[in-house]
């Protein structure tokens, strides 16, 4: 009896102790978006105190299985992919509070720029012109530095030593093999595994040029058996990919090339494999990470009875928070205290070093690394920065390396506007660049259209230090002309047909200031001319044109910022300015008589004009965004020889690209103020219905008198509006629209048209 109790015994403690041995790996395999799924697989095993002792992943299961062997729960890897920052990160495209204004350029109407070296040949070098990835890396970059590189610092760079050991897959291009990560800088690792070809662009590890670990190991279980060798294995298998691929979508089509079908079989009591179908969503369908994740919750609480009957040990979740609680409070706080910079030339790393402001007895947090980072790669000069870390235990500080690699000297940039109206734009630049001590730029833009053409030449030098600064100078011409065929003018006494053209001198000086926001002070010198009719002939050449010419010196302060998120129909950020300039010169008015004679008249020009513009935008959620804009003028211009000249010298408010394009005297004025408000619904990230309404308030109401001359109107009585709805479709490149709008003068103003690209034109010399 005692034989047989002390046999019972045994069995017993030998099942205790196998359901206490018992350990349990995790595999995660590679499939974009829908990975988001492998988090409500875990969710589901957490809840139901399945362990997870090991976890190896591929490409996005990388990045969910260093997140979680960094000891994030499932909750707070859910927050960070439906964060703001994981959008950003995702699509390459820099957040609004982080775009330098100060280092921008002017806006201009390019769909794309491209950089040559002067050894390079279009023909026998083509490929100069295809981008690297589709994805922007600079965003990538930085954001693996604020996840990673503290847990890399905590764990010295074994994997074994994070909160759950782990093991990722990438692909050695040269070598043709898969390269396994045990140890190294996690953040090398996983960005290295998730690089899928032409989405990303490939990395360099110990001078191994890497991509996807989906190539060779998309689904790495046997990584898994022979690295930890676990009792038992959980398969997360989302790998299936979408049904057959459309000719028009290349990403689609590389996906099927380059990922191998996954398939592994075991036995049961060794291994069970969740497996998804997730043919609705795609390589880069984030923003359908909630439901995602929800048909992973869903499919691992169906088949959690069949798991609880394999493994018998438990993991206490209560516990498990403590665990990772105090885990992670040991990390270390991220400050720098040493900076490495390669890639650059003597010259070229001083400037960086001003640019950042970097002093090596002096530390820096990675909120200050943050700004500076964005300041340098708003530098057209730097084509890309990969920031590496190095933790030092004995300091406890952080040394970061960053290795830049400088921009091609040529520039070239083509863009413009195709539209249904008169408003067609071809743009192109040239330009040449040079990165030194001082940081220089000179360029040629064109604008050649129906109503607008222009040729300016433009250089720019930018001075990096503790109070970087840059000057501009440019010298240009531009020509305007408004046909009557395109319903410019409306009274029968309108003029049918205007032409304008400017010669311009401009230097500008430029320094930051706070928040982002840049201080300007300028100078322009420069003629406007302006041909026109002030009464309709059918007989039209230019000797029947009255002209108004005015020789002026413009000088000019300007406080600015602008972050929006488009150059056109923005839907995020934030522009203003404000705006004084002093203008002085001469006015000249020639005019021709009934037999042909023409007369000059000269009078002196002087006055004052102050502007300020607001526009904004509020997201209340995904799907809803209201913007705002307010635009003041003021100047103390007195009246100009004839009605137009002075209705085509006044300010114009011009908050829409249709309104840009055309000639509305009711929305001219030398003192006016306008509001508007924009609803705007987000249909999917790229495209959205917009509707806009302005009020237009003139002070001063330009009136025609009876002889021609300029009669002013004290009041708001001549108040305009205007009213635009429009459909959106934005690409990194360009923005194109489909709209109708209706304006309140003259009457049954309706308008439809299309824009494809920006209507943006040169620089004025009256802003």
């Amino acid at each position: 009896m005692s034989f047989k109790r002390s046999i019972l015994i045994a069995f017993c403690l030998s099942l205790v102790f196998y359901a206490q041995a018992q350990r349990v790996g995790l595999v995660l395999s590679g499939g974009g978006a829908k990975g988001l799924a492998h988090v409500g697989l875990i969710q589901a095993l957490e809840e139901n105190q399945i362990p997870i002792d090991y976890v190896t992943g591929t490409s996005i299961g990388a990045i969910v299985g260093s997140l979680y062997a960094m000891g994030l729960s499932p909750d707070e890897m859910m927050a960070l992919f439906l964060s703001e920052d994981f959008t950003y990160w995702s699509t390459g495209t820099i957040q609004t509070k982080d775009i330098d204004y100060f280092r921008k350029g002017d806006l201009s109407p390019e769909f794309f720029s491209t950089y040559l070296s002067l050894s390079d040949s279009l023909l026998s070098n083509p490929r100069s012109l295809v981008p690297g990835s589709l994805i922007n890396a600079s965003q990538l970059n930085y954001a693996f530095v604020q996840v990673y590189s503290q847990y890399t610092a905590l764990c010295g760079g074994d994997f074994d030593r994070l909160f759950v050991p782990f093991r990722c897959v990438a692909t050695d291009v040269h070598s043709k093999q898969a390269v396994i990560f045990k140890n190294g800088r996690l953040e090398d690792a996983v960005r290295a595994s998730m690089s899928f070809p032409l989405v990303f662009n490939a990395v360099s590890v110990d001078s191994m040029l890497l991509l996807d670990g989906g190539i060779y190991d998309n689904y790495p279980v046997k990584l898994m058996q022979k690295e930890f060798n676990p009792n038992f294995v959980i398969g997360s298998n989302v790998s299936i990919v979408n049904s057959k691929p459309s000719e028009d979508d290349v990403v689609s089509l590389i996906e099927h090339i380059i990922i191998q079908p996954t398939h592994f079989e075991a036995s049961p009591d060794e291994f069970i494999e969740f497996k998804f179908d997730l043919k609705d969503v795609y390589l880069m369908d984030f923003h359908k990470a909630l439901e995602t994740y929800q048909k992973g919750y869903d499919l691992g609480i169906s088949m959690i009875d069949s798991i609880k009957g394999i493994i018998s040990r438990r993991q206490d979740p209560d516990s498990l928070a403590q665990k990772r609680q105090a885990f992670k409070a040991n990390l270390p706080e991220l400050i720098f205290d040493e900076l490495e910079l390669t890639g650059l030339n003597h010259q070229q790393e001083e400037f960086v070093r001003r640019m950042i402001g970097y002093d090596k007895d002096r530390r820096f947090s990675l909120k200050e690394f943050r700004k500076a980072y964005y300041a340098m790669i708003a530098d057209t000069r730097i084509s890309q920065i990969i920031p590496k870390v190095w933790y030092n235990p004995s300091t406890g500080l952080f040394k970061l390396k960053l290795d830049i690699k400088t921009e091609k000297n040529l520039v070239f940039a083509l863009g413009g506007n195709i539209s249904s109206s008169t408003s067609n734009l071809l743009y192109a630049r040239i330009g040449y660049q040079r990165f030194g001590k001082v940081a220089t730029y000179y360029s040629a833009d064109t604008y050649i259209g129906s109503i607008h053409n222009a040729l300016r030449l433009n250089t720019r030098w930018d001075v990096a230090g503790y109070i970087p600064s840059y000057l501009q100078a440019s010298l240009s011409v531009s020509s305007f002309k408004f046909y009557e065929g395109e319903k410019l003018f409306y009274e029968e006494l309108s003029p049918a047909f205007i032409q304008e053209r400017e010669i311009l001198f401009k230097l500008r000086y430029g320094i930051p200031a706070f928040s982002q926001a840049k201080f300007e002070i300028g100078y322009s010198v420069g003629r406007i001319s302006d041909w026109y009719m002030q009464s309709y002939l059918s007989n039209i050449t230019r000797a029947n044109f009255d002209r108004s010419y005015y020789d002026l010196s413009n000088f000019s302060l300007r406080l600015e910022k602008n972050n929006l998120n488009y150059r056109q129909y923005p839907t995020g950020g934030s522009h203003y300015y404000l705006l004084c300039q002093y203008l002085l010169g001469e006015e000249n008015y020639s005019y021709p008589d009934s037999v042909g004679n023409r007369f000059k008249e000269s009078k002196e020009l002087g006055y004052f004009q102050a502007s300020a513009a607001y526009e904004g935008y509020l997201n209340f959620n995904k799907s809803i965004t209201l913007g705002c804009i307010l635009n003041a003028v003021y100047n103390n211009k007195r009246s100009l020889d004839n009605y137009t000249a002075s209705i085509i010298q006044a300010p114009a408010f011009t908050p829409t690209p249709y309104t840009l394009s055309t000639f509305n005297e009711a929305f001219r004025s030398n003192k006016y103020a306008a509001i508007g408000i924009m609803p705007i619904w987000t249909i999917r990230p790229f495209l959205h219905l917009r509707s806009e309404f302005y009020t237009f308030m003139p002070l001063d109401a330009i009136k025609r008198g009876p002889n021609q001359e300029t009669v002013l109107s004290r009041s708001f009585s001549n108040t305009q509006f205007l009213g635009e709805l429009s459909l959106v479709f934005h690409q990194p490149f360009v923005s194109m629209s489909l709209f109708t709008n209706y304006l309140s003068y003259p009457k049954n103003n309706w308008n439809v048209g299309i824009n494809i690209g920006f209507l943006i034109f040169n620089k004025r010399l009256v802003e």
